[in-house]
């Protein structure tokens, strides 16, 4: 796989955009997506404490896997029949449609308003890997990386691989630089049960493994194998403790996007949002891009969005988005795209916004 750019706004006439009925046209007065999104009660953005997730999780025994990016960057992530052997031995209140999905029991990767797909890691969690690897080579490296970036946000992150990957990073050498990762996910099971436990696994990869043997000593002199990890109260507090000395605050919003969640991410705070596999549904595709452009237009920050090029059989696409940004240039917003194309058999690209 290897990057090359695609292309930008000005690509763009105004035949292209209304030639084609599916794609968006560009109209006199502007409909903001945001303005009318209706949320349920149930589904509006909440933030969670870390340490209050981190509870939950005590005891908890997590079967996990590497994997190498095509550019050889490692991450790490929860198996997902371990995530269902979790749901299964849990007591718990569970919404039981939100449940029989998370379980595989009616075969879907996406219910609107109820699951968001978030349990599986997507082609393009690791594309933005490499990309945000790329960024930091470019900038001179890990602490250059966290002075542009304070505050960096994954948006609809899942199992947040790019941001674990950079967690790993940073957890790796200590920095007198302080900086906020914001995950973020519709559903909050999903930041429980993998957007977090992935957090603590690629913080693992970075200790020594005498010192995590002994973290995870117990009474009963449990045995442990390379793949796995116990979440014992002295793994967990070292984990806090390590955030603590790299000066990274990690903040947990669950819900829907929309105003709600701009203003509880912080308006003209992100310095970098990162968002994948998002934009595949023609319905949420305006408010993932306003919602973005909200974020950037009141901060000097910019944005990565990646996503496969057309989403079969859903109706999303990169050419929609792209149309989506270049319709509201033509409205005034001071922003600026370019598209970087993947080389790969699975057509996906990664969409660079920046505010003009």
């Amino acid at each position: 796989m290897s990057f090359t750019f695609g292309f930008s706004q000005g690509d763009f006439s105004d035949d292209e955009l209304t030639e084609d009925p599916n794609h968006v046209e560009v109209t006199r007065v502007f409909a903001n997506p945001l303005t009318n999104l209706q949320v349920s009660a149930a589904n509006l953005p909440r933030k969670h404490s870390l340490s209050t997730i981190l509870a939950t999780l005590t005891g908890v025994r997590v079967t996990f896997q590497g994997y190498k990016t095509v550019q050889d960057n490692i991450v790490y992530r929860r198996e997902l029949f371990d995530v269902k052997h979790q749901l299964m031995a849990e007591d718990d209140n569970h919404n039981q449609e939100e449940l029989d999905i998370l379980m595989g029991n009616t075969n879907e990767d996406v219910r609107v308003n109820v699951y968001e797909g978030g349990l599986k890691s997507w082609e393009c969690s690791y594309d933005t890997v490499d990309v945000l690897a790329e960024r930091m080579q470019q900038l001179g490296g890990v602490e250059a990386f966290r002075g542009q970036y304070p505050k960096i946000c994954e948006f609809g992150c899942g199992t947040g691989l790019p941001l674990c990957f950079l967690l790993s990073k940073f957890l790796a050498m200590e920095s007198e630089l302080a900086t906020e990762l914001v995950l973020s996910d519709f559903n909050y099971s999903v930041l429980r049960l993998v957007t977090v436990p992935n957090m603590i696994i690629n913080w693992a990869s970075t200790v020594d493994v005498s010192e995590l043997v002994q973290w995870q000593a117990s009474a009963d002199g449990q045995q442990f194998a390379d793949d796995e990890l116990l979440f014992t109260p002295v793994v967990l507090e070292h984990f806090e403790q390590a955030l603590k000395r790299a000066k990274v605050d990690v903040s947990v919003i669950s819900g829907s996007w929309g105003a709600q969640f701009n203003d509880l991410v912080g308006r003209g705070s992100v310095d970098l949002l990162v968002s994948s596999e998002t934009i595949y549904a023609p319905s949420t595709l305006p408010v993932v891009g306003e919602s973005i452009i909200e974020l950037l237009c009141s901060s000097t920050g910019f944005a990565l969005v990646a996503a496969k090029d057309i989403y079969f059989g859903v109706g999303g696409s990169v050419g929609e988005f792209a149309q989506y940004l270049t319709q509201r240039i033509a409205h005034g917003v001071k922003i600026a795209f370019q598209v970087c194309k993947i080389e790969s058999s699975l057509q996906r690209s990664v969409v660079e916004i920046t505010k003009a």
